[in-house]
């Protein structure tokens, strides 16, 4: 997939879950959206490989998060948690519950 396609379907995943389509200005980088939306103040912003899958993560855990593919590499994703639930996701990724198919 290349980075153009990556972005509209990165677009039309933000549409999907708030409604709308990213707000302008980003430069085409939604990361720094995001990083604006989840200060690292109040959420731990943990870079990961995409194998895991944000529905079966959602289906295990009660609270809220985020996730954007990364910046630095399209092969990971970038996850935002609210710091008082950063050691719970990561069990939850620890787990091997919430794998992509193929991966592990």
């Amino acid at each position: 997939m290349s980075r153009e396609e990556m972005e509209k379907a990165l677009d039309q995943a933000f549409k999907a879950v708030f409604g709308k389509l990213p707000p302008s200005g980003t430069d085409g980088d939604i990361n720094d959206w995001f990083e604006k939306e989840f200060p690292l103040e109040e959420f731990v912003h943990f870079d990961l490989p995409n194998d895991y899958d944000p529905v079966k993560i959602r289906n295990l855990v009660n609270f809220d998060f985020a996730s954007a593919i990364s910046r630095a590499s399209l092969g990971h994703r970038t996850w935002y948690v609210p710091v008082g639930n950063h050691l719970e996701f990561m069990k939850v990724i620890d787990s091997g519950l919430v794998c992509r198919k193929g991966s592990r």
